[in-house]
């Protein structure tokens, strides 16, 4: 059964966009080579705050990629980077990507808060995402094998 994973991340400075770009070229670049990586998106919210969303043909996939190369790396820099961090995973009938305004919904119902070593008022009280619904959703495609 497909499994779906998605990240809200809100930097907490302007001065770490450009270090965050970067890693998120790379980490891109290893996603769409992931085994078991079916499809995804990045989005984005006014103010620094980033979206993923991910589906993967199974969970296995999805920890194997999280666990190793450049979103290894990058995973530890994002305890200093953000001030708000979430995450949140389900299993669906079919690999569609979901839309936007359910990845929001998903991540108020399922969300979980990552730890980040400088938190928001927001992220202290347990908020997993504003009321916003992300927007500029920008497709990622596998690669062919």
């Amino acid at each position: 059964m497909p499994h779906v994973s998605i990240t809200r991340l809100h930097l907490r400075r302007k001065l770490f966009v450009v270090p965050f770009a970067f890693a998120t070229l790379a980490i891109t670049r290893q996603l769409k080579r992931s085994p078991g990586f079916l499809g995804g998106m990045t989005a984005y919210e006014p103010g620094f705050c980033f979206w993923t969303a991910s589906v993967w043909q199974d969970a296995a996939a999805m920890k194997a990629f999280r666990n190793s190369g450049s979103h290894q790396k990058a995973m530890k820099k994002l305890l200093t980077w953000c001030d708000e961090a979430s995450y949140g995973n389900w299993q669906q009938a079919d690999a569609t990507l979901p839309e936007l305004a359910e990845v929001h919904s998903k991540m108020l119902e399922l969300g979980k808060t990552s730890k980040v070593k400088f938190p928001s008022s927001a992220h202290q009280e347990g908020r997993l995402a504003s009321e916003l619904v992300p927007a500029g959703k920008r497709p990622i495609i596998p690669k062919a094998a």
